[in-house]
Formats: structure tokens, C-alpha cells, sequence
């Protein structure tokens, strides 16, 4: 597009009847008179140049950003002829087949927090007025709706009709209709389903809503199986339990984050919360919008119960489970890893020494355990911090001894015996390999870090070729490509060989950025090099595919150079445990 706007205003504007005073620097003098747009940025970078600040005087709205204050409002035009102008709006959307720098979202840098909307201060606000302590400690929490419940409409046929579709299919498995019916006896038995009383069965459907659920099978230590419940099926009124929710803020660190972090501790420490969303109570009016149908054997009569927890699957969840996580830790001595080192249920920390690792488990745990969040689950690198806790807190007491002993670090396997992370290749070979089948093998290898660039990059350049070339989802291949394709099928395997460190860091460090680039991509990485030992470790590493559009090599190269600057910016603004980087 070559042009995205006309000089604008349309025309000159009256603002004499405004008055505006002149103790406001503002940041276009000449806003009241037709001109060229001098910067065009994106919200992304607006964001970042406004400060908050916002003052009405009268009609107009003044917002202070860095270059000075920015007028907007309504306004009357100089010139009558020109009244009827209308504003014209250009959307420019790039089509997701050719935006191939970006399939794979795990390859971007993590956004940067913007100031929270106004829906996220209201979900905050109603967070701090409605949730209660309950005498055990435990949190109670209501659901923060966003429009009137009134535009939630009659949902329990729907949730019948698939109740009776899910009962068809388990009839098909016995084995899977016990998990199921022992999944749903274990949420009796804890207290965290309930039968609705018979009084209480005609309640208005604006005042209720039922969750139609189903199962799936995890590879998990602990559930095999699980409920997930839908609450964006739809009622009556084309509106679900979810469009009606607020979200909430983002409250956590990305993952990215957490295991950048995670590689500076001398000792590692990951730890769960059990059930950590069915531990946050719900609010007696809000039980009734989380109802479920069951029956354990399909002769008997289907009953209606109700949620007494939050539960996955309903938008304000995640909000309302981290939000409670973080306020059990406050004003506490373990506040700020509470607050920091959690994703979700996960705790990825870590201590300098043997002593400051076990109160650090101790304090933690009893800290959490007042709040009524069970932290257990641990694995440490150090053997006598595992040795120092009982056997049913740990992840698994048996395996901890063997050399090739593993668990998942945020989705990475780490071997905790020699503090290494490590990879696992899980590629088939088909005969008739398909784009779909190629997108396949590249959503198997998790990488947030960057680690396995050299392996991942050929592959999404062989995805690129083929949404150039207009190769369709189920067309196999060319030769070409499938070649190509072979030749990094040999070699993936040698992934297996090697380890990452996970403890990098020491006392006493230099970070070093590279950054270059060829005609087919870009990337940059920073090493960690430990002066006292000489010791050098690849630290984290992005990358990107060039673009469709031949670009020359040193515009490609500035590119590697802005995105390695990113990189480290971020890294310097994310990794801050021990004041490693002063300004």
C-alpha cells in the first residue's frame, strides 16, 4: 500500500471556543491545521510512548506522551462545505499462508506488560471487594461478568443432549466409563461437586448455566484422565457462560521468562500445587452457573450437580487461581518468589546453598499450605535437598537415584542427577509426507529458548517453500523438498547426543550477543561466559526466516541486529534475581 492516509485534518478546525491553556506543551502545536502526518507508529509503540496521563477539557481529551501533550476529541470544521466528510478507515490484513515468520508462536519474544485496560482494573477491583477468607484459610471468589447475567439464555438441553452423547461413547469403553466415574466420585468425595437441591432446580436459566463436559487422556504422573467442562457452549440467546466473563489481567511471567531464570540457581527446584484452580472456593450465587449433568450407570436418573470450586474450562479461572496464589504470599518473607516463580501451578526457583534451599521448600510450603494450596511434587539437582523431605512430597522417590532419571521443566525434560536439559526426537518417517504432515514435525519440537535452532530452521524454510509454491495442506511434497527433508530426517536424531547445562551463571559473568544473517534467515544468541572458569554456555537464541520479499543482506543483517537487541534487552529487563545488571 503505498499511501495510508491523506493530510489530515480533512480541513482546518475551529478550536477558538476551546480555550486551551497554554501551560500544555503539547506535542503538535499546529493540530488545528491540515498538514502531512509527520510519524505513523503502531499501538505497540504508542503504548510505549504515552505516559497515562489524561486531563478533558471540556469536548477534548489531552494525553500526555513523551513529545508532549496529544489532543483528541470533537471538534467543528472551519470550512461548511467540507461538513459532510467522513472518516476513511484502511485495514490492512497480511494473509496467515505468507505470514510464515510467525506459525510458530513460541519463536517470538514475549510481549511487553502495557498498562491494563479498563476491564482488567474492573476484574481487579472486583477481585478486592467480593473475594473472602473463609475460616480455613481458604479463598472464595465470584465471577466477574461483563454484561447482565440476563444474556445468558436455556442451556440444559444442550448440555443434555451432549450428556447423552458422551454416555453413548463410554458404554463403548468399560475401562474408560470407571476413570470417568471414579474422576467425578473423587470431585464428590473432596467437597468440590454437589447435588443441587430439589428446591433449588427451577431456578431461572439467566441465573444458572450447565457445563456440558466430556474427557481426555494425559501422560501424566498423577490423572490419566480428565474432565474438561465446556463453558463456552452456547445458550438459547447465542451467548456462553465465557462471553459473558471477564478474563482478567495477565499476572505471571511467560515461560520464556521462568526459564531464563531458572538457569542462574546453583540448585534448581520445581515444585506443583495440587489441584491448584479446585482449591480457590466459589461464592454461593455463583455455584449455580457451573452445573453439570451425570449418573454413574445410564438406568438411573440423570442428576443435576453444581461446582463449589473454580474449575478449568471457565474464562475468569486462571485469573482467579493465580490471582489467590499470589495474594497467599503476601506480606509474607516469601512474597516476592511466590509472586515470580510460579507459572500457573508450577514453581521453577532455586537457591545459592544446601541451607537456603531447604528453608526455601519449608517456608514456601507452609506459607501456601495456610491458604489451603498443597505444594508438593519436588525435584531439586541437589540430592540432599531430596533426601531432606518426606517421601510423599517428592516427585517420585524411586527414580531419583537412577542416572537417566527425568521430569518436565515447563515442558522440557531435565534430568535433575546431572542438572542437564535434554531432547528426545519423535519423528516418524511416512512415505507420503504432506505440508500438514511437515507442520506436524515442527509443533513436536518445543524450543522457547532457541536452543535447537540449527535443527528447527530447515524445516520451517521447507514450510516457507511450500506456501510459496502454493502447495496445498494434503499434496505431498515435491522431490525437491523431500530431499531435502531426508537430510535433516538422518540427522535429527544426533539432537539425542547432547545436553544443556541448566546452571550457567556464576558469580561473576559476561553476556555476549551475536547476530547475522544469510538470504534465507536471521537470527542472534547471547553466550554466558563465567570469567572465574572461563566456562562458556549458549544461553538463549532467536531466530526468523527471512521474507518472502528479497531483502539485500544488510538489511537483513540490521534485522538480525534489531532482534538481537530485543533479546537482550529483554533478558536484561526479565532476569533480575540477584541485581545482575545495573543501570
Amino acid at each position: 500500500m503505498p499511501q495510508v492516509t491523506s493530510d489530515l485534518p480533512g480541513d482546518d478546525v475551529d478550536v477558538r471556543e476551546h480555550n486551551l491553556p497554554s501551560r500544555y506543551a503539547l506535542a503538535d502545536p499546529a493540530f488545528d491545521k491540515r498538514g502531512r502526518i509527520d510519524l505513523l507508529c503502531g499501538v505497540e509503540l504508542a503504548n510505549e510512548l504515552t505516559t497515562g496521563k489524561r486531563i478533558r477539557e471540556g469536548s477534548l481529551t489531552l494525553d500526555e506522551s513523551i513529545f508532549g501533550w496529544i489532543v483528541s476529541g470533537s471538534v467543528q470544521l472551519l470550512s461548511k462545505c467540507n461538513a459532510d466528510r467522513v472518516l476513511q478507515t484502511n485495514f490492512v490484513r497480511q494473509e496467515s499462508d505468507l505470514d510464515i515468520s510467525r506459525f510458530w508462536t513460541i519463536e517470538d519474544l514475549p510481549l511487553n506488560r502495557y498498562p491494563r485496560s479498563k476491564d482488567e482494573e474492573f476484574v481487579e477491583d472486583h477481585f478486592d471487594k467480593t473475594t473472602i477468607t473463609k475460616p480455613d484459610g481458604r479463598y472464595s471468589v465470584s465471577l466477574p461478568f461483563k454484561t447482565t447475567v440476563g444474556t445468558l439464555g436455556e442451556c440444559k438441553a444442550n448440555a443434555l443432549k451432549r450428556f447423552f452423547s458422551l454416555e453413548r461413547k463410554l458404554k463403548q469403553d468399560v475401562a474408560l466409563y470407571t476413570q470417568y466415574r471414579d474422576f467425578i466420585k473423587e470431585f464428590q468425595d473432596m467437597g468440590h461437586l454437589e447435588v443441587v437441591p430439589p428446591d433449588e432446580l427451577a431456578m431461572s436459566e439467566k441465573r444458572c448455566y450447565y457445563l456440558p463436559h466430556h474427557c481426555v487422556l494425559k501422560d501424566s504422573t498423577t490423572t490419566k484422565l480428565r474432565v474438561v467442562f465446556d463453558a463456552s457452549a452456547l445458550t438459547s440467546t447465542r451467548i456462553s457462560l465465557n462471553d459473558a466473563l471477564m478474563v482478567g489481567p495477565k499476572l505471571q511471567d511467560d515461560l520464556f521468562d521462568h526459564l531464563l531464570r531458572f538457569r542462574c540457581y546453583p540448585i534448581g527446584i520445581t515444585g506443583d500445587i495440587e489441584k491448584m484452580y479446585r482449591q480457590v472456593a466459589l461464592n454461593k450465587e455463583d455455584k449455580d452457573f457451573h452445573r453439570i449433568l451425570w449418573r454413574d450407570v445410564p438406568d438411573q436418573p440423570i442428576d443435576t450437580y453444581r461446582m463449589t470450586r473454580v474449575t478449568y474450562g471457565v474464562a475468569s479461572s486462571c485469573y482467579h487461581s493465580v490471582r489467590s496464589l499470589i495474594e497467599a504470599g503476601k506480606h509474607s518473607c516469601v512474597e516476592e518468589t511466590i509472586s515470580r516463580d510460579f507459572y500457573v501451578d508450577d514453581w521453577l526457583t532455586g537457591a545459592d546453598d544446601l541451607p537456603s534451599a531447604k528453608k526455601l521448600i519449608n517456608d514456601v510450603r507452609c506459607q501456601l499450605a495456610t491458604k489451603q494450596f498443597p505444594l508438593r511434587k519436588f525435584v531439586s539437582s541437589s540430592r540432599e535437598v531430596m533426601e531432606s523431605l518426606p517421601s510423599e512430597l517428592r516427585e517420585n522417590e524411586h527414580e531419583f537415584s537412577a542416572k537417566h532419571y527425568s521430569v518436565k521443566a515447563l515442558g522440557i525434560k531435565w534430568l535433575p542427577t546431572n542438572d542437564v536439559f535434554v531432547f528426545k526426537v519423535a519423528h516418524d518417517l511416512k512415505e507420503n509426507m504432506t505440508k500438514l504432515s511437515l507442520l506436524s514435525d515442527i509443533s513436536k519440537i518445543f524450543d522457547p529458548l532457541g536452543w535447537l535452532t540449527p535443527m528447527t530452521l530447515p524445516l520451517k524454510l521447507i514450510m516457507q517453500s511450500s506456501w510459496s509454491r502454493g502447495i496445498n495442506w494434503d499434496d505431498k511434497l515435491p522431490d525437491d523438498m523431500m530431499e531435502t527433508f531426508l537430510r535433516w530426517r538422518t540427522k535429527v536424531h544426533n539432537v539425542e547426543n547432547f545436553d544443556i547445562p541448566r546452571h550457567v551463571v556464576e558469580d561473576s559473568f559476561e553476556l555476549h550477543l551475536f547476530c547475522d544473517a544469510s538470504e534465507t534467515a536471521y537470527a542472534s544468541c547471547i553466550y554466558v561466559r563465567n570469567i572465574k572458569t572461563k566456562s562458556t554456555n549458549l544461553f538463549v537464541a532467536k531466530s526468523r526466516v527471512a521474507p518472502l520479499k528479497p531483502l539485500t543482506i544488510p538489511k537483513l543483517e540490521l534485522c538480525a541486529a534489531v532482534l538481537g537487541c530485543k533479546l537482550l534487552d529483554h533478558t536484561r529487563k526479565r532476569w533480575t534475581i540477584r541485581s545482575y545488571f545495573k543501570k
